[in-house]
C-alpha cells in the first residue's frame, strides 16, 4: 500500500482517500531519466528520441468543467485542454479542490495525470500554510521539468520543493483590497500576504496584460513575460453575429467589486424605454448580504419580469444567452482581463464595461463596445439604450470585437507563446546549476 501511495498508481476506479484529501491519477507517474523527463515522444504512430517537456500544471482547476466559476478556473482547463492536443508535453495537474471532482470530467482524460487535495470551506489561510508543503512533496514526487502554477499557494509550495517555476498573475490582488469589506477584508489581506510572497520570490511571472506587469514590477526582481490572455474556446468564434434582441447579459462573480447594483440601477432606467428588455444575471455570489440587496433591489422596484438570476451556467448556456443578447455588460471597479469580455467579443457581441485594470486593452471605446464609469449609472443607461436601438451599428461593434478576438485570444497561440516561456525557465534553472 505504501509503494502504490508513493508512487500515485491509483487510477480513476480505486480512489484513495487520506484523512481530508484523496488523490486521484489516470496515469502512473513514470519513473523519471537523468533530466527527470521521460526520453521517449510519441509522433503519430511513430516513436522518437525528442525530449518531452514534463508540465504540472497547478491550481484552479475546476471539479466540473461543465460549470466553470471564474476566470482563471476556465482559462487553467483551457490551458490543459489545448496542451493535451500536443504530442511535446506530458501533462500533470495538481491542485485544491473544495468538491470531488465530477468522475467522467477526470475519465475523459486518460492522458493527464491528477493530484487534487481537498480544500476545506472554512479557515482559509491557516489551511493554505499547511497545504504547501503537501503541495509541494506532491510536486516533487512527479519530477516536472517546470510548473505552471496559476495560484500563489501552488507557486509557494514549486518554490518549496526546489523546482522550475513560472508563475501566473491572474488578479492584482493589492489593487483589489480597497474594494473587500467586513470579515472578508481581513481574510483578503491575510491571503495578500501570500500573494505577494509568491510574487516576490519568484524568478520568473507570467503576466496577462501591461496593467498586471506594472503592477508586479516594484514588487519583485523576476523576469516578467507577457503572454495574450484570456483563451476562448472555438465555438465562441462560431456564434452567429447579433440580429435582435433586447436581453444584457451580466456574467461573473457577484459580490460589491463587479458593482452589479448599478447595473441594475442602469437596467431600471432601460426599462422605462424599453419595457421589453431583459437583464440575466449569471454567476456564483460570493457575498450573501450583498446577492440579498440585489434582489431587494428588484423588488422594490417592480423588475422581477425584467431581471433574471441564472446562478452558474455551462459554458454553451453562456453561449445561448450571448445570442440573445445586445451586449454583455461589467460594471466592475477593479478588474485584470476578464474572460467574459474575451467570451463575448469572440461571440460578436459589444461589450458595455468600465475603463479599469486592463479592460481598456480589450475593449476599443466607441470601435468595439462602450467605456463607462462605474458610478455613472445615466451613462450606462444610455449606451445600453443606443445599442438596442441602433442593431446596425450594434452589428458593426460585435464584428469588430470578433475580428480583434481571433488575433488576441486563440487558444493555440497562447499556448504556443506559454511554451516558449516555459523552456525558457527551463534553460534558465539549469545553466543555474
Amino acid at each position: 500500500m505504501r509503494k502504490q501511495k508513493k508512487r500515485l498508481r491509483h487510477d480513476i476506479d480505486r480512489k484513495l482517500p487520506l484523512g481530508r484529501r484523496w488523490i486521484t491519477t489516470t496515469a502512473s507517474y513514470p519513473k523519471p531519466n537523468a533530466m527527470g523527463s521521460s526520453s521517449k515522444m510519441i509522433v503519430g504512430n511513430s516513436e522518437s528520441t525528442n525530449w518531452r517537456m514534463k508540465m504540472v500544471m497547478a491550481g484552479f482547476f475546476p471539479p466540473d468543467p461543465d460549470h466553470i466559476a471564474g476566470g482563471p478556473f476556465y482559462n487553467t482547463y483551457m490551458q490543459v485542454q489545448t496542451l493535451r492536443e500536443r504530442n511535446d508535453v506530458e501533462l500533470f495537474v495538481v491542485s485544491r479542490v473544495r468538491a470531488e471532482p465530477r468522475r467522467e470530467a477526470l475519465e475523459a482524460m486518460p492522458d493527464v495525470s491528477f493530484y487534487l487535495l481537498r480544500e476545506p470551506r472554512y479557515r482559509l489561510l491557516p489551511r493554505q500554510l499547511t497545504m504547501i508543503p503537501k503541495l509541494s512533496r506532491a510536486m516533487k514526487q512527479a519530477a516536472p521539468d517546470i510548473v505552471v502554477s496559476h495560484s500563489h499557494v501552488e507557486t509557494l509550495a514549486a518554490l518549496r520543493a526546489g523546482l522550475p517555476t513560472v508563475h501566473m498573475v491572474h488578479g492584482i490582488m493589492k489593487d483589489e483590497k480597497p474594494h473587500i469589506r467586513g470579515i472578508e477584508a481581513l481574510k483578503f489581506s491575510l491571503q495578500l500576504r501570500l500573494d505577494t510572497k509568491a510574487i516576490r520570490e519568484s524568478k520568473h511571472i507570467i503576466c496577462i496584460s501591461k496593467y498586471g506587469a506594472r503592477a508586479c514590477e516594484g514588487m519583485t526582481k523576476a523576469r516578467i513575460h507577457l503572454i495574450s490572455y484570456p483563451i476562448v474556446e472555438d465555438m465562441f468564434f462560431e456564434s452567429p453575429e447579433y440580429s435582435q434582441g433586447k436581453a444584457v447579459l451580466y456574467a461573473g462573480t457577484i459580490y460589491p467589486l463587479k458593482n452589479a447594483l448599478t447595473l441594475l440601477k442602469a437596467m431600471r432606467a432601460v426599462i422605462k424605454k424599453h419595457p421589453d428588455s431583459k437583464l440575466r444575471i449569471c454567476g456564483r455570489p460570493l457575498d450573501a448580504s450583498y446577492m440579498k440587496l440585489l434582489k431587494a433591489y428588484v423588488a422594490e422596484n417592480n423588475m422581477e419580469d425584467n431581471v433574471e438570476f441564472l446562478g452558474v451556467i455551462s459554458r454553451r448556456e453562456i453561449i445561448a444567452c450571448l445570442q440573445d443578447s445586445v451586449c454583455l455588460a461589467l460594471p466592475s471597479r477593479q478588474e485584470n482581463t476578464p474572460n467574459v469580455i474575451a467570451q463575448a467579443m469572440s461571440a460578436a457581441r459589444a461589450v458595455v464595461a468600465t475603463p479599469v485594470g486592463a479592460v481598456p486593452d480589450m475593449v476599443v471605446n466607441e470601435v468595439t463596445g462602450y467605456l463607462v464609469d462605474p458610478d455613472d449609472v445615466q451613462g450606462m443607461a444610455d449606451r445600453i439604450c443606443t445599442l438596442i436601438e441602433s442593431p446596425d451599428l450594434t452589428r458593426k461593434m460585435g464584428l469588430a470585437g470578433r475580428d480583434i478576438a481571433l488575433r488576441a485570444f486563440e487558444r493555440h497561440a497562447h499556448i504556443e507563446q506559454l511554451m516558449t516561456i516555459c523552456r525558457e525557465v527551463i534553460a534558465d534553472y539549469t545553466h543555474a546549476r
